[in-house]
């Protein structure tokens, strides 16, 4: 039978300074909260008009948190409305076209819990106006991008970048919130 051993020193005694060791390798730091605090009311949003202008203006790159009246399905979703609430959105709402891939698991799959599949859901989303990869001519400037033929169907979707879902709307949300 043969038995082998070893000892072991404190790392600190063959390590060169600065070197992590184990123990120190599983901490983790976390970012600092950032509270509902830091945003700040904007616009409001029920004028669309002026609430596009907004976005197209001084609000560009801005981050925002929106009231979005969505539609689930089983299928997912791809757009929504910014409005106060269920009853106006379609007839006075400012049609987005929700680009949540940055998400990593999708807007439909985060609002599952809260919203009712058919069934419209007022909820609030954090993002930036836009798209994540521009669409315009030549996928270099603005504009409805490159035409593949056939008609365009239906009103305007303006795309919106969304970078997280916050929960359901709780009474009528009048304003766009900024954050900063």
């Amino acid at each position: 039978m043969l038995i082998t051993g070893c000892t072991t020193q404190p790392a600190e005694a063959h390590d060169p300074p600065g070197t992590v060791t184990p123990a120190e390798s599983t901490k983790t730091t976390m970012e600092p909260h950032v509270s509902d605090d830091s945003f700040t009311p904007g616009p409001a949003v029920a004028d669309a008009k002026a609430l596009l202008a907004w976005f197209e203006g001084e609000g560009k790159g801005k981050k925002v948190r929106i009231p979005v009246i969505i539609n689930p399905s089983p299928l997912g979703l791809s757009s929504g409305y910014i409005a106060a609430n269920t009853a106006v959105a379609e007839a006075d709402g400012l049609l987005i076209k929700l680009d949540d891939g940055r998400l990593g698991v999708s807007l439909a799959d985060r609002v599952r819990p809260d919203c009712d599949a058919g069934v419209p859901c007022a909820v609030w989303i954090e993002g930036i106006w836009g798209a994540v990869v521009s669409t315009g001519p030549s996928l270099g400037g603005p504009g409805p991008g490159p035409s593949l033929g056939g008609p365009s169907f239906g009103p305007t979707k303006h795309p919106f970048s969304v970078h997280g879902y916050k929960g359901k709307v709780e009474g009528d949300a009048a304003n766009v919130l900024i954050s900063g």
